[in-house]
């Protein structure tokens, strides 16, 4: 009778640990503000490249997640290591941060590029980004990221020109849709995403040239390093599954006309 007690305590035990397991619900840390990656709408919901991805992931591998949804890249990555994230997304992948946290295989790729408008001052369009880049003076971009980095390494190689400073990518937009800079500089992803789906692309001609000797940024989801589960693993299987069943090209299609 005894045994008996002791064989139904471990049953309960063990059951009632793989019923916690499956109810684990994990928290996805996002921005709120970042088209066409994530986007927080006026209901609350958030959606975007990245969120619809990682919501695509987590129907694939049974997954329960929710939207931690933050202003600032600034300090995201080190909730992982507090515990109060489960996964960050929208992280371009760097040694340094492949040092401290764990990323998944990579879910997008971007080489830079520019933004520039066709209008009564320019007619033509240029033939690439070389001609653009040899004959256009003010650069816009978003201040205090990498962004603005890039866009200062351009003007630094370039020898001459104004770097005008912008709040967001779209802000920077702004500033090639009224005329004030003559591009803006930004991932090539963003970009099109601006010049062909964006409500802005129905006021104005714009047009993306790719910078073809620009490092190619590649973007990863983010968790702790060393965990102690399979999380990881169910992210990389996810990826694989919504690339093969055409999840992903749609995606692509939706937020960057691809």
């Amino acid at each position: 009778m005894l045994i008996k007690k002791i064989a139904l305590c471990l049953f309960t035990a063990l059951f009632s640990q793989i019923i916690h397991a499956d109810d684990k619900v994990y928290t996805v840390g996002i921005l709120g503000n970042y088209l066409p990656f994530s986007i927080k709408d006026g209901k609350g919901s958030v959606t975007g490249f990245n969120a619809d991805l990682i919501n695509a992931i987590a129907e694939k591998e049974d997954l329960k997640i929710r939207f931690a949804v933050t202003k600032t890249f600034k300090g995201m990555l080190e909730t992982l290591d507090t515990g109060e994230k489960d996964i960050v997304v929208g992280f371009i992948i760097t040694p340094e941060r492949a040092e401290n946290y764990a990323f998944s295989n990579p879910y997008l790729d971007s080489r830079w590029g520019l933004l520039l408008k066709v209008d009564h001052k320019n007619p033509t369009k240029y033939i690439d980004y070389n001609q653009a880049i040899s004959s256009i003076h003010q650069l816009s971009s978003q201040v205090g990221g990498t962004g603005e980095q890039h866009t200062r390494a351009v003007l630094e190689e370039k020898g001459e020109g104004t770097f005008l400073p912008a709040d967001t990518q779209y802000l920077a937009i702004q500033k090639v849709a009224t005329g004030e800079a003559d591009v803006a500089y930004l991932l090539a992803k963003e970009l099109h995403y601006y010049a062909k789906i964006h409500p802005i692309s129905q006021k104005h001609e714009f047009y993306v040239l790719e910078n073809p000797n620009s490092h190619k940024e590649v973007f990863g989801f983010a968790v702790k390093k060393n965990r102690d589960d399979d999380l990881l693993a169910k992210l990389n299987e996810g990826l694989e599954k919504v690339k093969a069943d055409g999840t992903y090209h749609t995606l692509l299609k939706k937020w960057f006309g691809e």
